[in-house]
């Protein structure tokens, strides 16, 4: 969740094109068993360890092409795009599911019509995942994670000491944010990154608006919706939270907010499911108390962010069958039950076990159940908009945030105005 936009002003951009400067030099050293995989996870995280282990076990090493651990950003598309049109794609690399349609439809990408038949993968997986990795009919990259995005984390042990309850709607939000104000604690961890800022957003929109305005609005950009009075309603529920969190200036990653709770220096976070193994490894240290809600007003709706590998067209066809090994591998039930256990997701096939998943995770899972049969499954952003849109969204937004002399209709004026720029 690294925001490149702001990094480059704290020195993370000079080292994240270093560090992608070393690895374009060292990417044709690679050995014959070597496979090349474009991500931005911890190389050494339990989750991505999964998954090398199951190449190995198929005979291949994993080869780390790592763009700054944290999240996926502009860079990685960028470094992605150079090394396609320069002939020389990775083997297979972590995207959204728009950037793979993007290669899918420029015939880039390897054909997956053996691995996803062999897997029934139009059965295993449900609809809206199916489909957001499928174009044309024919899938353009493979699913291995379903976040839920309209999370909400608290601090039990603060929110206790205020005598306030986890909150199910925004008066009682409020409530419970002015009970810790009042009391000199910071109601609510941000870290001011356009991406954060975006991601409250989105799960402000989602509960104060709920899942058909989410969709009219941000799904299929109805005019209507992006500057109607609940956008304005949306715009300025989500700037009445900022008095709620830290005043200092400065940016500041998801891990660094995830801490504030930890550290008990916040009592709630809005934030998906990846934050789930932060907060395991607290519990597990220190016993530290947290639980795990819908965002304000969401319960019943679903807003799912989906990892995925696209397979890049390769020189041999041998590499290529080594794709579909991986491929296959990768939705393999006791695969998905281990790595998404590890990364604080639900699997992406219903046949994975989750009984050993913690009690979020399976609150997680029954929720987009849920969601799904009642028709309030929503995208999040990265699946719904192109990359330059939902970079230009973050801008306008957090401009909103920053600027409280920005009038709502302004913020929806250059909303509108975005969404025709990228027709």
């Amino acid at each position: 969740m690294v925001d490149f936009a702001q990094a480059g002003k704290t020195g993370w951009h000079r080292r994240a094109l270093a560090m992608c400067a070393i690895a374009w030099l060292t990417a044709s050293l690679a050995q014959a068993d070597e496979v090349e995989v474009l991500h931005y996870w911890q190389p050494q995280d339990k989750g991505t360890l999964v998954l090398k282990h199951m190449l190995q076990q198929q005979g291949h090493t994993w080869k780390d092409f790592v763009i700054i651990p944290g999240g996926s950003n502009g860079l990685l598309n960028s470094l992605l795009k150079a090394r396609v049109q320069s002939g020389n794609p990775p083997f297979a690399a972590l995207v959204r599911a728009p950037v793979a349609r993007h290669w899918g439809r420029k015939q880039r990408l390897s054909n997956l019509d053996d691995a996803a038949q062999a897997g029934q993968w139009d059965t295993v997986l449900p609809p809206a995942i199916r489909d957001a990795v499928k174009d044309g009919g024919r899938y353009i990259a493979v699913p291995v994670s379903v976040y839920q995005e309209n999370g909400l984390w608290l601090n039990n042990r603060l929110l206790g000491r205020v005598g306030a309850r986890a909150p199910h709607d925004w008066p009682s939000f409020f409530e419970a944010a002015d009970k810790l104000r009042q009391a000199g604690i910071v109601a609510v961890a941000h870290g001011g990154q356009a991406r954060g800022n975006l991601h409250l957003f989105a799960s402000v929109a989602l509960g104060v608006g709920g899942p058909d305005f989410y969709r009219r609005a941000f799904v299929q950009h109805e005019s209507a919706a992006l500057s109607g009075a609940m956008m304005e309603k949306v715009l300025l529920t989500f700037r009445r939270i900022k008095p709620y969190t830290r005043t200092e200036s400065g940016l500041r990653d998801w891990q660094d907010v995830s801490n504030d709770l930890v550290e008990d220096r916040a009592a709630m976070v809005f934030m998906g499911g990846w934050v789930a193994p932060v907060f395991a490894a607290a519990r597990a240290r220190s016993g530290f108390d947290v639980s795990c809600v819908a965002a304000p007003g969401s319960a019943g709706a679903f807003s799912y962010l989906i990892d995925s590998f696209a397979m890049f067209a390769q020189r041999s066809a041998a590499q290529e069958k080594v794709q579909q090994r991986f491929a296959a591998g990768l939705l393999a039930p006791a695969v998905q039950t281990r790595f998404n256990q590890e990364r604080g997701a639900i699997p992406v096939v219903a046949a994975a076990d989750l009984t050993t998943f913690d009690t979020c995770a399976r609150q997680s899972a029954a929720a987009f159940r849920k969601a799904e049969a009642a028709d309030k499954l929503v995208p999040s952003f990265a699946l719904a908009m192109t990359a330059p849109l939902e970079v230009e969204f973050a801008e306008i937004v957090s401009a909103f945030w920053v600027d409280d002399s920005m009038t709502p209709s302004a913020a929806m004026q250059q909303l509108a105005t975005a969404v025709k720029s990228d027709r």
